[in-house]
C-alpha cells in the first residue's frame, strides 16, 4: 500500500493568503496616498522645511489646524485696512511658539 498523499492546501487557506495580501497592498496605497497629502500640506505651510523634518505627521497636522486659525483672525483684520497677509515664512521666533503651542497641547 502506498501512502495517503499529502493534503491539498484548503481553499479556506488560499483565500485567507489573498485576503491578507489585499490588505497589504490597501495599506500600502493608503500610507502612500497620505504621503502625498501631507507633502501637500508641507508645501503650503510657510515654515522651511528644515523645520519641518522635525515634525511628525500629528504635529504637522497642529501647526496647520493653528496656521488657519491665525489666518482667520490676521486675515480679517488685514482686510480691514486693504493689505493683503502674504504667504511668507513665519519669523523664527513665532514658529518657535507656534511650535511650542503645537506640543503643550
Amino acid at each position: 500500500m502506498h501512502p495517503p498523499p499529502p493534503p491539498l492546501p484548503s481553499s479556506n487557506c488560499r483565500n485567507s493568503e489573498k485576503r491578507k495580501e489585499k490588505s497589504r497592498k490597501a495599506a500600502r496605497e493608503r500610507r502612500s496616498q497620505e504621503s502625498k497629502i501631507f507633502d501637500q500640506i508641507e508645501d503650503i505651510l510657510p515654515v522651511s522645511s528644515k523645520t519641518l523634518e522635525h515634525l511628525d505627521k500629528a504635529s504637522l497636522v497642529r501647526v496647520a489646524i493653528n496656521y488657519l486659525k491665525i489666518r482667520s483672525v490676521v486675515d480679517p483684520l488685514k482686510g480691514m485696512r486693504g493689505e493683503v497677509l502674504p504667504l511668507t515664512p513665519f519669523p523664527s521666533s513665532s514658529l518657535h511658539c507656534l511650535c511650542n503651542l503645537v506640543r503643550s497641547k
